[in-house]
C-alpha cells in the first residue's frame, strides 16, 4: 500500500506492503503560475526530477516508469504508453537507462497502429522503430547524461549529454513510445523496494537489472529535422496514464504535471510529497460511478482489497480519459489528441485551443400530472439545453439551500456526451434514496453545466499528511468563490448509492483511522487546493489488515476534482398528492339531443384535446381521441380545469361542427371524472335509401343468378357502395341475388321474394319502415320460418312469416306477422284498416318492417364506402303461395 506524504519523515522507513497504488491526476494551472515552477528542458525523467529540489522539499524522491503486464483491478494494465507529437521530418531523439541491459530497449510506433480502449490497448507485435537497431546509442548511464538530455543526432552538443537513438518521423501525427525495463515485455515482476528510488541515480541499481520491469531514467526528446540541432521542442510529449514506482514507501514525489480536458481546459497538478509507492496518475471527468455504472458518484468508493477491485454497494472505477502532459502543452498538438469517453472507448480526436464557456437555456420540467406538475414518487423530466458537453448538475430543494450533498434535497448528476438539447429523468426521490419529495407548490431547481470537469482518483493512498496535491486551472478564470483557480472539491462521509445501498454511514466520515477533521469540502464554494484542508492518515504506516483498521486511505478510493460552472438556471416544480384521470367521448350527435348514446357514431383517431387551468388559462397537458372516439387524461390532481376540443384539429372529419360546449368546467375532489363528452353535428345533407326487389326461390329452390334490371331507369343496383365483389357478368353486386321475373310457375308454387336496402345519402336515415305489397294471385305464407328461434322480441308461439338482415348474406333475426313491440315486422291482410298509408292500396295483404327503432337502432347510417358501415344495408325477406 502506499503511504501519502507531503515530506519524507521516515526515509528508511520499510515498505508497508507489495501492493502498487492508484493515483490518479486532477485538474491544474499552465500559464502564470504562483506556486514557483521551474523552466521545463525536454521532455522525460530529467522534466519530472530536474537538479534543483522544489522550495520546502523534504528528501524528493524519484519513481521509475512501469511496462507490466498485470493490471489494477481489471480496468488499466500496468505500463505506461507514451505518446508523443512531431511533424513530419522532425526527429524523435530517445534514450534510457535500460537500453542495452538485458531486454531493455525503446519501442516507437507510428500514426494510428495502436488502438484499444485506454489503459487495455492493443499493442502490434512489430513496432516501426526499436533503439536496440541503432547501436551503442540510446544509453543514458549517469545523472549528468539525464540532466544534459540528448547530443544532436550529428553528436555535437554538451559533453555531459546522452548519444540518443533517433527515429525520424515519416508523417505528421501522435507516435506511440514503449521503454521496457531489463525484462523486457509481458512480465508481472513487483519490483519491491529494488528501485532505489534516488533522484540523483548514485545508486548502481539504478541502471541494472534491478530495474526489473521498470526504467529509472528516461528521456523522448523531438527536434527539427536539422540533425544537428540541440534544440528540444517541448509540450509534445504525454500519456493518458502513467504507471510509476519508487520501490518503497517513505519516498515523497514533488513534481507538477499539465492535463487539459476534452473541452480544452488545461490545468497543472503538483505533487507536494505525495508518497504512493507503486501507483498510476491519470485524470477522467466522472471520478467513480455510481451503482447504476454510468452516474458520477462525486464520493470515494470502498473496498476489501488493496487493488479496490471490487468496490462496495455495486460502485467501480472508471477509466482514465485525458492526456497529461509534463511540459505545458505546445498548443499545436491539440488538433490530434484523441478524445475518449467514460468507458474507455475512442469517440473523436481534436481538442479545442480555447476553452469551451458552458451557459445553459430552455429549462423546463416535465411531470407525470401534467405541466410542471407530479405526482408524489413518480418524478418526471428536465430538459434544457447546454452549449457544450460536460457534465451536468440538476439539485431540486426542498428548503432555501442549493446543496447538492442535503439529504433532503435531489441531486442529479451526469455527463453530457453531446451539446444541445438534453432530456434527464427523476425518480422523485431526495438525495437518500427512499424518501420521495411530499406534496408541495414551486419546489425550486436549479442547473448548471460543467466544463473542464477533471477528477483525481487516489487508490489505497493510506496517508495523506500534509494536505495535497495543489491543482490550478491555467488557461481560464474560474468563476467559483472564494478559491478561483485552485478550487477543488472533495467528500469523504459515508452515503447511499442510487441503488438503494449505503457506503459506510451516510452523513459521517467514512471508517479509518484519521480521518480528515474537515469531512468534506463546502458544496458550492469548495476547498482552496493550496492548503491542507484535506489532511488524513498518519506520517507512516497506516495499513494493518481489514477494511476499517488501517489509516483512512486504505483499502479506499479517495476523490478530488474541480471544474469550470455556468452560470444557474432556474425553474420551479409542483408534486401533488394524488392523481386521477378525465375521460369522455367525441361522437356525431344524430338525434341532436345534446347526449351520447352507445349507437350513435364516434369520431375518429387522434384529435386534440387540452386540459387547461383557468386560474391562468395555461395548459396543463395534451390528450388525443382513440379509433373508437374516447380520450383521458391521465395524472390529474385535484383541483379545477377546463377540458377544451382543438375544433381547428384536422382529424375532425370535414364539415362536423360541434354542437355541445367547449371549454367545459371540471372539478377533480378525489375520484376520477367520467363523460366529460362532446357532441358533434354532421354537415346539412339528405337521407337516401335505395330498393332492389328479386326473386330469390321458388319452391324451395334458391335462384342464384345475379340480374341488371333494364325495363326501368334506375341504376340502383349499380351503385358502388352495394357490398363487393361484383358479378362478373351483369356487373352488380353479387349482393342481389335473384331474378326479377319467371313467367313458369304453377298454382302452389312458392314463391320468395327479397327486398334488398341500402342507406347512401349525405344524412343517415331515420325512421325507416319498408312495405311491400303481396302480389295478386298469391298470398302470404305466415308459418315460413317457425322454426327459426332468433326472434326479435315479440310474442312467444307466435307465427314468423318475416326475416330481416343487417350487414348479413343471411336473415340476422326473424319476425312476426302481428304487431308485438318490440319485433320489428307485421303482416296486414287485404283492406286491414290499419294498414299504414305509406302501404298504399292494400287489396292482397301488406308486409312491413320498421327497420329502425329508437332502443337500439334509431338510425341507418349512410354508407360510405361498399359496404361500410356494415349495418348500412341488409334486406327483407318473406314467402307466397300461387293460386
Amino acid at each position: 500500500m502506499s503511504v501519502l506524504l507531503k515530506y519524507l519523515l521516515a526515509a528508511k522507513s520499510r515498505p508497508i506492503s507489495r501492493y502498487g497504488k492508484l493515483l490518479s491526476s486532477i485538474v491544474f494551472s499552465l500559464v502564470a503560475l504562483s506556486l514557483g515552477m521551474r523552466s521545463a528542458h525536454a521532455e522525460g525523467s530529467r522534466t519530472l526530477y530536474p537538479n534543483s529540489a522544489p522550495p520546502g522539499s523534504i528528501n524528493p524522491s524519484r519513481a521509475n516508469l512501469e511496462w507490466r503486464n498485470d493490471s489494477y483491478g481489471s480496468l488499466v494494465k500496468r505500463r505506461t504508453l507514451l505518446k508523443v507529437y512531431a511533424n513530419a521530418g522532425e526527429n524523435i531523439l530517445l534514450g534510457s537507462s535500460a537500453v542495452g541491459v538485458g531486454s531493455g530497449d525503446i519501442l516507437v510506433y507510428n500514426p494510428n497502429r495502436i488502438s484499444g480502449k485506454v489503459g487495455q490497448e492493443t499493442i502490434p507485435t512489430t513496432p516501426d522503430f526499436k533503439c536496440s537497431s541503432q547501436s551503442g546509442k540510446g544509453v543514458i548511464s549517469s545523472r549528468k547524461q539525464e540532466l544534459a538530455g540528448p547530443l544532436s543526432i550529428s553528436g555535437a552538443g554538451n559533453s555531459n549529454s546522452y548519444k540518443p537513438c533517433y527515429y525520424s518521423a515519416p508523417s505528421t501525427g501522435v507516435y506511440n513510445v514503449v521503454f521496457y525495463g531489463p525484462k523486457g515485455d509481458g512480465f508481472a515482476v513487483d519490483v519491491n523496494n529494488s528501485i532505489p528510488g534516488d533522484v540523483s541515480l548514485i545508486d548502481t541499481k539504478n541502471f541494472d537489472t534491478n530495474q526489473n520491469t521498470s526504467v529509472a531514467a528516461w528521456d523522448v526528446t523531438v527536434r527539427s529535422s536539422d540533425q544537428t540541432s540541440t534544440s528540444d521542442i517541448n509540450g509534445r510529449l504525454f500519456a493518458y496514464y502513467y504507471a510509476l514506482n519508487t520501490g518503497n514507501n517513505g519516498r515523497p514525489l514533488y513534481f507538477p504535471i499539465y492535463p487539459v480536458t476534452t473541452d480544452g481546459y488545461q490545468y497543472r497538478i503538483t505533487l507536494r510529497g505525495t508518497d504512493p509507492y507503486g501507483f498510476l496518475i491519470y485524470g477522467n471527468q466522472v471520478g467513480f460511478f455510481d451503482s447504476d455504472g454510468k452516474s458520477s458518484l462525486y464520493h470515494d468508493i470502498t473496498s476489501g482489497s488493496d487493488q479496490i477491485s471490487s468496490p462496495d454497494a455495486g460502485t467501480s472505477l472508471a477509466s482514465p480519459q485525458y492526456p497529461t502532459f509534463l511540459n505545458p502543452l505546445d498548443t499545436t498538438v491539440l488538433s490530434s489528441l484523441e478524445i475518449y469517453g467514460t468507458n474507455g472507448n475512442y469517440i473523436a480526436t481534436g481538442i479545442p485551443s480555447i476553452p469551451i464557456t458552458p451557459s445553459v437555456s430552455s429549462i423546463s420540467f416535465t411531470g407525470t400530472a401534467g405541466g410542471n406538475n407530479s405526482v408524489v414518487s413518480t418524478g418526471g423530466t428536465f430538459s434544457f439545453n447546454s452549449s457544450t458537453t460536460g457534465n451536468y448538475e440538476i439539485i431540486i430543494s426542498r428548503g432555501t439551500d442549493f446543496d447538492p450533498t442535503n439529504t433532503q434535497n435531489a441531486t442529479l448528476r451526469g455527463v453530457i456526451s453531446t451539446a444541445g438539447s438534453q432530456s434527464i429523468t427523476w425518480n422523485g426521490k431526495d438525495n437518500s434514496s427512499k424518501a420521495p419529495f411530499p406534496p408541495n407548490p414551486n419546489y425550486a431547481v436549479q442547473i448548471k453545466v460543467h466544463a473542464g470537469e477533471y477528477h483525481f482518483p487516489l487508490l489505497d493512498a493510506e496517508n495523506n499528511y500534509y494536505g495535497g496535491p495543489t491543482t490550478e486551472l491555467l488557461n481560464a478564470t474560474n468563476p467559483l468563490v472564494p478559491f478561483g483557480n485552485t478550487t477543488g472539491f472533495y467528500d469523504d462521509r459515508g452515503y447511499t448509492t442510487i441503488g438503494g445501498n449505503p457506503v459506510g454511514t451516510p452523513g459521517s466520515a467514512l471508517c479509518g483511522t484519521k480521518p480528515p477533521t474537515a469531512f468534506f469540502s463546502d458544496p458550492i464554494k469548495g476547498f482552496d487546493t493550496l492548503s491542507n484542508q484535506r489532511l488524513y492518515g498518519q506520517s507512516s504506516g497506516g495499513s494493518v489488515g481489514g477494511v476499517c483498521n488501517g489509516s483512512f486511505g486504505d483499502k479506499k478510493g479517495l476523490d478530488l476534482w474541480t471544474f469550470f460552472p455556468s452560470s444557474a438556471a432556474n425553474t420551479l416544480l409542483n408534486i401533488i398528492d394524488a392523481a386521477y384521470n378525465i375521460s369522455g367521448t367525441l361522437y356525431l350527435d344524430k338525434n341532436t339531443d345534446k347526449t351520447f348514446n352507445n349507437s350513435e357514431p364516434t369520431l375518429p383517431a387522434n384529435i386534440t384535446l387540452k386540459l387547461i387551468d383557468p386560474s391562468n388559462n395555461s395548459l396543463i397537458q395534451t390528450t388525443h381521441t382513440d379509433t373508437n372516439g374516447n380520450y383521458t387524461f391521465t395524472s390529474v390532481a385535484s383541483k379545477n380545469y377546463q377540458v377544451q376540443v382543438d375544433t381547428a384539429d384536422t382529424h375532425i372529419p370535414a364539415g362536423d361542427t360541434l354542437e355541445t360546449p367547449n371549454n367545459v368546467p371540471v372539478t377533480v375532489n378525489g375520484s376520477n371524472i367520467t363523460n366529460i363528452n362532446f357532441g358533434f353535428i354532421p354537415p346539412a345533407g339528405k337521407p337516401k335509401l335505395l330498393l332492389v326487389k328479386r326473386i330469390t326461390a321458388i319452391t324451395r329452390v334458391n335462384i342464384d343468378t345475379y340480374v341488371d334490371d333494364h325495363n326501368t331507369t334506375s341504376t340502383d343496383d349499380h351503385d358502388k357502395n352495394w357490398p363487393t365483389p361484383l358479378d362478373s357478368g351483369s356487373g352488380i353486386s353479387s349482393y342481389l341475388r335473384g331474378a326479377i321475373n319467371n313467367t313458369i310457375v304453377r298454382p302452389g308454387d312458392d314463391i320468395e321474394y327479397t327486398i334488398y336496402f341500402l342507406s347512401t345519402g349525405t344524412q343517415d336515415a331515420t325512421k325507416v319502415n319498408i312495405c311491400d305489397l303481396i302480389p295478386a294471385n298469391t298470398t302470404f305464407v305466415p308459418t315460413t320460418f317457425n322454426t327459426q328461434t332468433t326472434t326479435d322480441g315479440g310474442i312467444p308461439g307466435t307465427d314468423k312469416g318475416i326475416a330481416l338482415a343487417l350487414g348479413s348474406i343471411s336473415p340476422t333475426v326473424y319476425l312476426t306477422n302481428v304487431n308485438d313491440p318490440p319485433d320489428r315486422g307485421r303482416f296486414y291482410p287485404a283492406n286491414d284498416p290499419a294498414t299504414p298509408p305509406y302501404c298504399k292500396a292494400n287489396t292482397n295483404g301488406a308486409v312491413e318492417v320498421n327497420i329502425t327503432r329508437s332502443s337500439d337502432f334509431p338510425n341507418l347510417p349512410a354508407a360510405t364506402a361498399s359496404g361500410t358501415p356494415t349495418n348500412s344495408y341488409g334486406f327483407i325477406r318473406f314467402h307466397v303461395k300461387v293460386k
